[in-house]
């Protein structure tokens, strides 16, 4: 949602900080025009895009070539124009796996429960799947959404949330917006479920501390927040485009304490 968009903040620091000829600007699209607005892109000249909701989906048909990557995930959010041909990649999946390592977290051999089925999600499983999560299991409000997404990837969908029969040591990400700005007290766990031996993920970032993560925290649980996400899958989209590696650690918590100043 443009109206929340941190993206120009993060990209103008990375790209101050490396003294790139380059500018990140954001610009909403309506769905019918997503096509329109991909061609003016691809006339302007420009190097790549990110896209983000509700458009990581759609746009994969007006592209000329999709990575691999993104074809598991089934959604797009990064675009690279090179000799007049748009290329389709995915950095969020990345982006969350890095985070994650940040924070001394790592997925392989644990068991994994995922809130949401949205368009979020996808990229989550797809990630879980690559580190080694040993069971993967997907909550969603809408049971036939849920059904569908684990169809795709070949894990479970779960009748309930319940993280009682979570093993120890556990992980429980949230992919839906709930508890974001400006609907704070609310949680995607219903009650309060929240065990000291299991970690706490949340996608949402603004506010930092959502109350999904506060309950997790109070309970004594280890949590990560949603920004390393954010910076990271920013990071590594710049990196496509500039073709060039970008160690972003090093810049980790003056960007963090720019964005977070910039939440509304």
């Amino acid at each position: 949602p443009m109206t929340h968009t941190l993206s120009p903040h993060l990209h103008g620091f990375m790209i101050e900080k490396l003294g790139l000829p380059a500018s990140y600007f954001a610009f909403s699209v309506q769905p019918e025009r997503l096509g329109d607005a991909l061609a003016g892109a691809k006339a302007l000249g420009l190097t790549g895009l990110n896209v983000t909701v509700p458009h990581k989906q759609a746009v994969m048909a007006h592209l000329d070539e999709i990575d691999a990557r993104a074809k598991a995930i089934g959604a797009v959010n990064t675009i690279r124009f090179e000799k007049g041909a748009a290329f389709g990649t995915n950095t969020d999946a990345g982006g969350f796996l890095e985070s994650l390592t940040f924070n001394n977290v790592s997925l392989a051999g644990r068991e994994v429960l995922i809130l949401g089925a949205g368009g979020a999600a996808h990229a989550i499983v797809y990630a879980a799947q690559q580190a080694g999560a040993t069971a993967i299991s997907i909550f969603n409000r809408t049971a036939e959404r849920a059904e569908k997404l684990a169809a795709h990837f070949g894990v479970r969908a779960a009748a309930e949330a319940d993280t009682e029969r979570l093993a120890n040591g556990a992980v429980v990400i949230n992919t839906t917006s709930v508890g974001m700005s400006p609907k704070v007290d609310a949680s995607p766990l219903p009650g309060n479920p929240f065990r000291s031996d299991l970690i706490y993920v949340d996608l949402v970032y603004n506010p930092l501390k959502t109350r999904f993560l506060a309950l997790a925290q109070h309970a004594g649980a280890t949590t990560v927040d949603g920004l390393g996400m954010l910076i990271f899958q920013g990071a590594q989209a710049l990196s496509h485009w500039m073709a060039m590696e970008i160690d972003v650690e090093k810049w980790y918590p003056e960007l963090r304490a720019l964005l977070a100043s910039k939440m509304k």
